[in-house]
């Protein structure tokens, strides 16, 4: 992993640049197709000059995310890789990723959990702010999430809630807060905080 994949610009300079603050937005958020509108909006925004931190960056960034319609929420949360996935992970997921050896039964039973998961939730991935966990204590939160508790994983289909309902909404909801933490805590990273 080269540092050039994981060093955020100077934070001045890419408010006034669209393709490196599209860059730091990836670093921090993971890519997905909504960032490069994004970063070309936050960087014609008024407001934007104003923000002298990534900290306020975030926030500016993911105010501007609750005012999208749902399907391009759905599609940002969708630029994180599943949990447990081991393959075309960025620069930081990898590092992230790498820190915790995980037993071949548990990248399993992440794996036909988050089959479920997406059964459950059409057109949404399964995001949480792992902070130091192990896959297995993620994988027993998405066990009670999905109320399969005891059951047999491979065999089990679950029946899909209805996207246009609260339960759907809310889970959308609770992904993105997630994902902003995932964020804030690249960001201290890369910061040494």
């Amino acid at each position: 992993m080269s540092s050039s994949e994981t060093k955020l610009p100077a934070i001045f300079t890419a408010i006034h640049d669209e393709q490196l603050l599209h860059k730091a937005l990836i670093i921090l958020l993971e890519p997905s197709p909504i960032l490069g509108p994004l970063a070309s909006q936050l960087c014609r925004d008024p407001q934007t000059e104003i923000i002298n931190s990534y900290s306020l960056l975030l926030d500016k960034a993911f105010e501007l995310i609750d005012m999208l319609p749902v399907s391009e929420k759905a599609s940002f949360i969708s630029g994180h890789p599943r949990i447990g996935e081991t393959k075309n992970l960025s620069a930081l997921s990898s590092k992230e990723q790498a820190s915790q050896a995980t037993p071949i039964e548990v990248l399993h039973q992440l794996e036909q959990l988050n089959r479920l998961y997406e059964e459950r939730y059409p057109g949404l991935r399964y995001i949480t702010f792992v902070n130091g966990r192990s896959r297995a204590e993620i994988a027993a939160e998405m066990t009670q999430l999905l109320d399969i508790e005891g059951t047999e994983l491979e065999t089990t289909h679950l029946s899909p809630v209805d996207v246009d309902g609260e339960e759907w909404a809310g889970e959308l909801s609770r992904a993105l807060r997630d994902t902003k933490a995932i964020g804030q805590s690249r960001l201290r990273s890369l910061s040494g905080f």
